[in-house]
C-alpha cells in the first residue's frame, strides 16, 4: 500500500492558497526529496493545446521549478511533440503553443525543452519484459535527465479511460514511434460506402496513410502507414471512418507497458508524482477546446507511485458530486459515487489500473493522508 498525500482545493487566507500547499505537499510527500545537488530534473508536465484553458496553471509548473532549484537541482520543464497533424505535432510549433499558453522560459525560470526533439524522433530506446510490450522508446531529453517529477493533470481520455500519471508518461515521455506502438492497435476501418469524397480525412492525416486514387477516384487507406491517431474518426462528418473500439483494452495494456518503460530509464527513487486535481474534464488537454469541469475543484495529490496517486484521483472524482450544465449532467452521472468519467466516454480505466497492478511495481490499494 502506498501513501498518496493531499490537500484540498479552496483557501480563505494566503497560506491556504494552492502555491503554498503545493509547498507543503511536495515536503511530505517526499516529491522534491528525489533531488540531488546537481541533478538535471525533467519536470515532465503537459502544457495545453492551442485553444485549451484548462490545463494546469503556468504559475503551479512555475512553483515546482522553484522547489527543484532550491533543492539543487537544474530543472527543465518538457513534453513531447503529438501524432496529430495541428501545431503540437513539431517540436517549433508545440513551442509556440506552450508560449501562448504562459510556459516559456521567462514565466517558468528554466529551459522549455520537446523532449523527442524537432520531429519527435530522438529517443533511446529501453529493454524490459511487460505484458505485451519488450521495449520503449522514451524521448532523448526524459532518457537523460537524472530525476523526473511527473505533473499532471487528471481528466477523463476517450480511449484509456483516464488520463493521469500513468498516461503522461506513457504518451508524454516517448517518441512518436513509442506512440505509434501505442496507438496502432487503434487503426480505423473504412465504410467506403459512406465515403462523399469531401476530402477532410486526407487533409488532416499526419501520416498520409489516406490518399486519393487518381485513376479511380477513390480513397487508397494504407494501414500498414496508420499511426492508429484516430483524428480522421473524429473529423469525418459521414462517419465513414470507423474506430476499432474493440481493441480499446489492448491499447490501455500498452499505455501501462509504456510507462513501465519510462520508469525503467530511471534509478529507483527517481522519480515522483504530483496531480493537479483543478478543471476535471471529461477530455484530456490535447483538445483545442474546454468544456466545463464534470466535478467542482478536488484539490492536489502527490506520491512516490503513479497507480495510487492516479486510482486515489479517480476515487476523489467518482466520489464527488457532478457538475450542472456540464457533460456529468447530460449523461444522469451528477450524483457522487456515480464514474462520471467512464460513463461519458464509455470506457473504463479498470483496464489500465489492473494491467499497471500487474506489472508488480506498484500499488492500487493506498493511505490517503490529508495534509
Amino acid at each position: 500500500m502506498s501513501d498518496v498525500y493531499f490537500a484540498e482545493a479552496g483557501a480563505t487566507k494566503s497560506k491556504d492558497g494552492l502555491l503554498n500547499k503545493l509547498r507543503l505537499l511536495a515536503h511530505e510527500s517526499g516529491v522534491t526529496g528525489i533531488v540531488n545537488k546537481g541533478d538535471t530534473v525533467a519536470v515532465k508536465t503537459h502544457m495545453g493545446d492551442s485553444g485549451n484553458t484548462t490545463h494546469i496553471h503556468p504559475a503551479i509548473i512555475r512553483r515546482v521549478v522553484d522547489m527543484v532549484k532550491e533543492a539543487g537541482g537544474k530543472p527543465f520543464v518538457t513534453d513531447t511533440t503529438v501524432l496529430y497533424g495541428r501545431r503540437r505535432f513539431t517540436e517549433l510549433g508545440y513551442l509556440e503553443v506552450a508560449s501562448e499558453n504562459g510556459f516559456n522560459p521567462e514565466s517558468m525560470g528554466c529551459p522549455i525543452v520537446i523532449a523527442d526533439g524537432m520531429n519527435g524522433m530522438d529517443g533511446m530506446r529501453v529493454e524490459g519484459d511487460w505484458n505485451v510490450l519488450k521495449g520503449v522508446e522514451v524521448a532523448s531529453a526524459i532518457h537523460s535527465a537524472d530525476a523526473m517529477i511527473v505533473v499532471s493533470h487528471p481528466t477523463g481520455h476517450a480511449r484509456a479511460g483516464f488520463g493521469g500519471a500513468l498516461k503522461n508518461m506513457a504518451m508524454g515521455c516517448v517518441t512518436k514511434r513509442g506512440k505509434i506502438v501505442q496507438h496502432s492497435v487503434l487503426r480505423p476501418s473504412f465504410d467506403e460506402s459512406k465515403c462523399t469524397l469531401c476530402g477532410d480525412c486526407i487533409d488532416v492525416c499526419p501520416s498520409r496513410a489516406i490518399l486519393l486514387e487518381r485513376e479511380t477516384g477513390n480513397i487508397d487507406f494504407d494501414v500498414d502507414v496508420c499511426f492508429g491517431c484516430e483524428i480522421c474518426v473524429f473529423s469525418c462528418k459521414q462517419k465513414a471512418w470507423v474506430s476499432n473500439v474493440d481493441m480499446i483494452p489492448e491499447f490501455q495494456i500498452r499505455v501501462a507497458d509504456s510507462a513501465a518503460g519510462v520508469m525503467a530509464a530511471f534509478d529507483p527513487g527517481k522519480v515522483s508524482f504530483v496531480n493537479i486535481a483543478l478543471n476535471i474534464t471529461w477530455h484530456c488537454d490535447c483538445t483545442d477546446f474546454s468544456d466545463r469541469p464534470v466535478v467542482p475543484d478536488i484539490g492536489l495529490l502527490a506520491s512516490m507511485d503513479p497507480l495510487s496517486i492516479d486510482q486515489a484521483s479517480s476515487d476523489l472524482i467518482v466520489e464527488s458530486p457532478g457538475v450542472r450544465g456540464s457533460m456529468a449532467e447530460r449523461v444522469d452521472a451528477l450524483n457522487p459515487g456515480v464514474d462520471k468519467l467512464s460513463r461519458i466516454n464509455h470506457v473504463d480505466a479498470e483496464v489500465q489500473f489492473k494491467t499497471a497492478e500487474r506489472l508488480g511495481m506498484w500499488q492500487r490499494r493506498y493511505n490517503l493522508l490529508r495534509i
